[in-house]
């Protein structure tokens, strides 16, 4: 049974058999890009990333709201 490969999958696999090189080295370079967005919503309060050729990363508000209710509640009992 193949199991469906997931969007991050789709593209490197776009990019490797565009652009080729190894599939290791699309692969990294696919991987950096999504942990800088990570990163940097992280520590600008979610706000938007724009990646040229790869496109505008954001979080939705209901979803920042849910995180931000979660942070609160865990420091209102002390855990952090």
């Amino acid at each position: 049974m193949s199991r469906e490969l997931s969007l991050k999958d789709k593209i490197i696999r776009e990019i490797y058999l565009e652009d080729g090189g190894s599939m290791n080295e699309v692969k990294y370079i696919v991987e950096t890009q999504f942990e800088y967005v990570a990163q940097v919503m992280k520590h600008s309060a979610f706000e938007g990333v724009l990646l040229p050729y790869f496109g505008k990363f954001w979080a939705k508000a209901y979803r920042v709201q849910k995180v931000n209710e979660a942070a609160n509640k865990i420091k209102a009992h002390g855990i952090i």
